[in-house]
Parts: structure tokens; C-alpha cells; sequence
């Protein structure tokens, strides 16, 4: 029973996790547009920072946004 907790605990902070860059980025873009910038897809990507930091004792990533898209081919 508790490997049942265990995967239901991580499962809801996964999907948290989601839930919680998604708002950040929705609230980010909706600034953008009230100062005026165009917003199309295309023009931006969400960077994700691919290992874990350890920083003022919490672990977790960075995330940023760059301009344009990244060209994934030679991955």
C-alpha cells in the first residue's frame, strides 16, 4: 500500500509541476501583449534548464524564455 501512496504523492506533484509553468508562462505572455509586443507562435520558446540545481538548500530548474525557435536536428 504505501508504493501506492508513494506514486500517487509524486503524480500530483508532476502534475502541479505542469500546472505551475503553465500559468507563469500564460501570465508572462499576457504582459507582453499589455506592453504592447506581438504574440505569435513561433517568436519565442520555453527554455528548461536539463539538470537539477541545488541553490539556497531547494533543488529544482530554471526556466527562460529566448527568442525564435531552436533548430532540434542535430539532437
Amino acid at each position: 500500500m504505501e508504493d501506492d501512496s508513494f506514486e500517487k504523492a509524486i503524480a500530483e506533484i508532476a502534475f502541479n509541476h505542469r500546472k505551475i509553468i503553465d500559468d507563469w508562462c500564460k501570465a508572462y505572455l499576457a504582459q507582453l501583449y499589455e506592453e504592447g509586443h506581438d504574440i505569435k507562435p513561433g517568436d519565442f520558446t520555453l527554455n528548461e534548464q536539463r539538470d537539477m540545481v541545488l541553490e539556497n538548500g531547494k533543488l529544482g530548474k530554471r526556466y527562460w524564455f529566448s527568442f525564435g525557435v531552436p533548430d532540434l536536428k542535430g539532437e
